[in-house]
């Protein structure tokens, strides 16, 4: 087995497994605190995010992509990452008083102090969970991803069920980030150095600046709406974007984050051979909107009868933004490991534009169209997708031409095609039924919609035929 495919093994494992694990917890969770609790943490939660996105400066992405990594360089980057996360956790305490005030709620300082407790943390995993990347170790790296979901999902139920909404999604953050940091720390390979110092900082300053932007406008981006539909809608109305767009991010978490972990020391590897990156990320997107452009759909077609069946009559408000949120998750899917590749292509600085455009579109639009409901800012969200999309193959036109990107999306969106008559087809002739039996109706239709696509998928000869053979023949020879 390949490097690439071994690794992707052992990361889609862990992706996996932390997915079924947070998944099944939080369904249970939604049943038990509702829209409100959930809204009211997620409050909290965005604020740290945002406060928090300069939090790892970058250090896992440094340590992947160095060439030269010496020790002075992987004590600078410990140093960096603790001054600067534990002067972010100081900023977050002190700011958590003024957003109780602005959301006129005090459980929100309460939560907001409590999240701050992970800056404390978390630097001291961060230069080894980037080594045993850069090496190739994502073995541990699944181990550790899949103890802290485990603790994470134990400790939120069981403080749900005593009866401390929002605050048992607060201490279950924590625990899972302790058990994530103590997992790395023992992990941590023997040659790589330990101690702190300041030699070489420049360097990793440099670089973690221009990553930093980056995911402090990915963070805006996706917690600013949670933080305006609060204050203009209601903290129910935030809960029910939050889980709507937890559902849409189960695609990210089982899929894309996986794929992003091991398409970035892969492009940097073959940074110098653009025909070879070109070849990776074009069988990469192919792989991606292969699977990706049929859940996308079924989930936008069929949103009302996934939220009834998976959170219950209550969380029905989730069910009109989630269509929206659906298509833009499909949207993106076509330049999905796009910022890897500018990444290893020195093209950072490019990055933090095309993010910004689709904010000054978004953003207004949040604002103008809250007053019609959260389906109205699913609307913004998807209008935004599209722009950036469009944007960044602009950018890309030289390194991927779009012609060769067309050509991999129009077979991907035909093998999707049925799954999108199939969904429609069931979703307007389906009678009302209960909950259990929409719950089989819904596995019937998704099983009528993996045989059809997966039919038309030989049919046009997609390239993910050949990797679904490949593992076909492996599972054999076993």
């Amino acid at each position: 087995m390949s490097s690439t495919r071994r690794s992707l093994v052992f990361v889609f494992a862990e992706r996996y497994a932390s997915l079924g694990i947070q998944f099944v917890s939080g369904l249970v969770v939604a049943r038990i605190l509702g829209p409100h609790e959930m809204g009211l943490f997620s409050i909290a939660f965005a604020v740290t995010q945002i406060i928090g996105t300069a939090r790892d400066f970058g250090i896992p992405q440094y340590i992947v992509q160095e060439k030269e990594l010496t020790a002075a360089r992987v004590k600078a980057a410990q140093t960096v990452s603790i001054i600067i996360s534990w002067a972010l956790g100081l900023c977050l305490a002190l700011i958590s008083g003024p957003a109780a005030d602005f959301y006129q709620d005090p459980r929100v300082r309460q939560l907001v102090l409590l999240l701050s407790l992970n800056f404390v943390l978390l630097p001291f995993g961060q230069v080894s969970m980037g080594y045993l990347q850069k090496t190739f170790q994502f073995q541990k790296v699944m181990a550790i991803g899949i103890a802290s979901a485990v603790v994470s999902a134990v400790t939120v139920v069981c403080l749900a069920m005593l009866g401390y909404g929002a605050l048992s999604m607060a201490v279950a953050n924590i625990a899972g980030s302790a058990v994530t940091v103590a997992g790395a720390v023992a992990c941590r390979p023997r040659d790589v150095p330990m101690g702190l110092g300041l030699k070489d900082a420049g360097r990793i300053l440099s670089f973690g600046t221009q990553i930093t932007l980056i995911h402090a406008m990915y963070a805006v981006g996706a917690r600013t709406p949670s933080l305006m539909i609060a204050k203009l809608l209601s903290f129910s109305a935030a809960g029910s974007y939050e889980r709507a767009s937890s559902l849409v991010e189960v695609f990210n978490t089982t899929i894309m984050q996986a794929v992003w972990k091991v398409t970035l020391p892969i492009f940097s590897r073959d940074s110098h051979d653009l025909v070879a990156v070109r070849g990776t990320y074009l069988k990469v997107t192919a792989y991606l909107t292969g699977i990706g452009f049929p859940f996308f759909i079924f989930l936008a077609v069929l949103s009302p009868s996934v939220i009834h069946v998976l959170l219950g009559p209550k969380w029905s408000e989730a069910a009109a933004i989630l269509t929206f949120l659906a298509l833009s998750g499909a949207v993106n899917l076509c330049i999905g490991t796009s910022h890897n590749l500018l990444t290893a292509l020195g093209r950072v600085a490019v990055i933090p534009r095309i993010v910004a455009a689709g904010y000054l579109i978004y953003f207004p639009l949040i604002g103008l169209l809250a007053p019609f409901g959260i389906a109205a800012i699913g609307g913004g969200v998807l209008v935004a997708t599209v722009l950036a999309v469009a944007l960044t193959q602009y950018l890309l036109r030289k390194e991927i031409p779009i012609v060769d990107l067309a050509r991999i999306l129009a077979r991907s969106f035909a093998a999707a095609l049925p799954v999108l008559v199939v969904a429609l087809g069931a979703r307007f002739l389906l009678p009302p039924m209960s909950s259990f039996a929409l719950a089989a109706a819904l596995v019937g239709v998704a099983a009528v919609c993996a045989a059809a696509w997966f039919v038309v998928l030989r049919w046009v000869r997609h390239p993910l035929c050949e990797e679904i053979t490949r593992a076909r023949r492996v599972i054999a020879a076993r």
